[in-house]
């Protein structure tokens, strides 16, 4: 896996390889979970999709626009804004898709960002990145190991769609690497309050579509579904909590993307100018 020098470093050439595509037609993000594969593809394509959906509209913030809403499936969640500055779509894809380690720095709710894997997924063709996160949610701490896809589509926006890493989309020797190394980062969090535990999630699928803005160059638009392990009890006492704290953490993590797309250009223009040096 690249370091951030070696990533820093490679900025000078093309980094990126993704699938060029497009919504029309029979576009399909590729998933591996075939449930949110489905769900997503409807979320897409049907412009009219969250037509009967309440909104909650924000001025003066890095998003401007939140839907939440629960079903059997568990919770999906919307949230877009054009970050209250211009980054360019590449940039914002690019953070996405290999910078969300320096999300931390920003979000201190966020305890692990940690990059463990990359390559092109066998069943969508997609370059990939796995990155695992362990979230504090205050009344319980989230883990979740993610596998996102870099999708370019043909009118230069970009589609970075994710999903639950699970054992059926890696190697045996990747799986077993990944859980050593998720097993080190729950030891950053040291004893847990008697009310609190580390819950894993059943499944979470989502996208994130970068589109142009209309006040700033662009539009970041989250959508994403998320389902708690049914089998943890400590849920059945804070179920009417979740979507305050999901909204909060969708805030939170909005917030914290802006910030750390600002610093990856930062630093990317920092290392071509060192570059440019006699």
């Amino acid at each position: 896996m690249l370091t951030r020098r070696q990533a820093l470093k490679s900025l000078m050439v093309p980094l990126l390889v993704p699938i060029r595509s497009s919504l029309a037609g029979s576009f399909d993000l590729g998933l591996h979970n075939t449930q949110g594969n489905q769900l997503l593809n409807n979320v897409l394509q049907n412009p009219n999709y969250w037509s009967s959906t309440d909104a909650s509209r924000y001025t003066g913030e890095h998003y401007d626009e939140i839907r939440l809403s629960s079903g059997a499936d568990g919770y999906l969640a919307y949230i877009s804004g054009e970050g209250k500055q211009s980054f360019t779509a590449r940039d914002v894809a690019e953070t996405i898709f290999q910078h969300q380690d320096l999300i931390p720095r920003f979000m201190p709710s966020l305890i692990s960002a940690k990059y463990i894997g990359e390559g092109v997924a066998p069943y969508n063709n997609r370059p990939y990145t796995d990155i695992y996160f362990l979230v504090d949610l205050k009344i319980l701490y989230m883990s979740v190991p993610l596998r996102t896809y870099l999708i370019e589509q043909d009118d230069g926006t970009y589609i970075c769609a994710i999903e639950l890493i699970t054992e059926k989309m890696t190697t045996p020797k990747q799986w077993t690497n990944y859980q050593n190394i998720i097993a080190r980062e729950k030891e950053k969090i040291g004893d847990l309050w008697f009310f609190q535990s580390i819950v894993p999630v059943e499944y979470v699928y989502g996208f994130y579509h970068i589109t142009p803005g209309t006040t700033h160059e662009s539009r970041v638009t989250l959508v994403t579904q998320v389902k708690f392990s049914s089998n943890d009890s400590i849920l059945a006492s804070i179920a009417t909590e979740l979507p305050f704290v999901l909204r909060q953490g969708m805030q939170a993590g909005f917030n914290g993307s802006v910030a750390a797309c600002r610093v990856y250009r930062e630093l990317r223009e920092q290392n071509r100018n060192t570059s440019l040096k006699p």
